[in-house]
């Protein structure tokens, strides 16, 4: 798994340089080499795998990234408190706390994350710039990071449901130490790995990025343990891949449910989908499968398990897979099954 996302970043990253974008290193990291060389020959790139090459136009562009980041240091407490409503008391609180502390290099780090390369607008340039940055935009992104950082009512020590100045103060000392345990590293952050090493806080930020289209991680490796409750990744993503999937359909059903949910991109897709004259949205469900391998084995027994899950929750009682070549007859039999069966389809919109 580690290697996959270490493969993945790498390809993200020489993407990124191809296409004059920023990449939040200096040079490629230690142990990374072999993953870029592989990245290297798997984009078809021109000429041999040079790291020196690599490194300088990484060095190169990261000083865009880190003027961009120093623009935004100048004015982001400005724009935070410019933004926050005057009913936000715990968050101003906080951002008056982080004001005062000595470093906001990790915050503006997490903020310029979460509001991605695109939401920089005003630059003649693709580094982006500052300048065009709403207070809004900037307010809202501090106000996720903060909710996902802080567990509920922490830092409330007197209980009155408040954070008084000596609280925030207290409180944030700990929120940069997550902040810091998260962006205290230069590395590509286009996929990232949540197994059951990564902490509660680190997930939430994971989750946080992930559910924002415009920021990264875009890829998250979840392990399956972790990844089939608890998580709500469903704002931006509509793609499910299985890799080793789970023996039992039901746990699959529940790692797919983490993208299928009330108010998911795929919901948002489908509404604005126009009527009949393009393919209907879907969420997408993509096995990694070698044909001759146990992998295909594993497989075909999921899928026949499945059948029989929909067979006594979705009322499809004869699988579809066992209709093919039925007598007359028999598909009669079928049919009539069908429409004795429940009916679990929402019903249709009038005029569709």
């Amino acid at each position: 798994m580690r290697a996959l996302v270490d493969l993945l970043n790498a390809r993200a990253m020489l993407r990124a340089l191809d296409e004059n974008r920023t990449w939040p290193q200096r040079r490629i990291a230690e142990g990374d080499e072999a993953a870029v060389a592989a990245a290297h020959r798997q984009l078809h790139r021109s000429g041999p795998f040079d790291r020196a090459s690599v490194d300088a136009t990484l060095a190169e562009r990261y000083v865009a990234l880190e003027n961009r980041r120093e623009r935004l240091r100048r004015r982001v407490f400005d724009l935070i408190e410019g933004g926050l409503e005057q009913d936000q008391n715990d968050l101003r609180a906080l951002a008056a706390a982080a004001r005062s502390a000595d470093d906001p290099a990790h915050l503006v780090a997490a903020i310029d994350q979460l509001l991605g390369e695109e939401r920089h607008p005003g630059s003649a340039d693709r580094f982006g710039d500052q300048e065009g940055l709403t207070e809004a935009a900037v307010a809202e992104a501090f106000a996720e990071l903060v909710r996902a950082l802080r567990e509920r009512n922490e830092g409330d020590e007197n209980g009155d449901g408040t954070l008084d100045r000596s609280e925030a103060e207290d409180l944030w000392q700990t929120l940069a130490e997550r902040l810091r345990a998260e962006y205290g590293f230069e590395r590509g952050r286009h996929a990232r790995l949540m197994n059951g090493a990564v902490d509660l806080a680190t997930r939430r930020q994971l989750q946080l990025g992930f559910n924002r289209p415009e920021s990264n991680p875009s890829i998250l490796v979840a392990q399956s343990l972790v990844g089939r409750e608890g998580l709500n990744l469903h704002r931006a993503c509509r793609i499910v891949i299985l890799l080793h999937p789970e023996w039992n359909p039901g746990i699959v059903e529940q790692q797919i449910g983490r993208v299928d949910r009330v108010g998911s991109h795929w919901a948002r897709m489908l509404q604005e989908a126009p009527d009949g004259k393009h393919p209907m949205p879907r969420i997408e469900v993509r096995p990694v499968i070698f044909d001759g391998t146990y992998d295909a084995h594993h497989w075909n027994v999921l899928l026949e398990r499945w059948d029989d899950l929909r067979a006594q929750l979705h009322g499809t009682v004869v699988p579809y897979r066992e209709r093919v070549g039925c007598a007359e007859g028999e598909l009669a039999i079928i049919e009539s099954l069908d429409r004795a069966a429940p009916d679990f389809f929402p019903p249709r919109r009038a005029g569709a």
